[in-house]
């Protein structure tokens, strides 16, 4: 939540939260036969090419601190952004509002003020 809330400061990702991938961070969800042959029947159930598997590490790794930056200025706008926090309010609230992202309204479950 803080990084979200951090987009708008001097230094919205920081390099820290993008390096790692250099040093084998960078999460491989293709542990298993089963799970390669999986992928790439999504993809081809998608009409895409099965040999994207081959780039995905690659294309992670390429993204800088630059292109994250670009992508969070143009695409996030923290200013007109809704939180919704599901859950039991003893537990969430005293945390949430010591966030300080803005007012907390409650609602019932079809979406009406309490």
């Amino acid at each position: 939540m803080l990084h979200v809330h951090a987009l708008d400061g001097p230094d919205p990702l920081g390099d820290a939260n993008v390096s790692g991938s250099e040093n084998g961070a960078v999460v491989n969800h293709l542990r298993s036969l089963s799970q390669i042959t999986g992928e790439i029947a999504e993809l081809e159930g998608y009409g895409r090419d099965p040999e994207e598997l081959r780039d995905y590490t690659d294309g992670v790794e390429s993204v800088t601190l630059g292109t994250l930056e670009e992508a969070s200025r143009r695409y996030l706008d923290t200013a007109q952004s809704i939180l919704v926090v599901v859950g039991d309010k003893i537990k969430v609230a005293e945390g949430l509002l010591s966030l300080e992202l803005g007012p907390v309204v409650r609602l019932d479950p079809d979406g009406d003020p309490l």
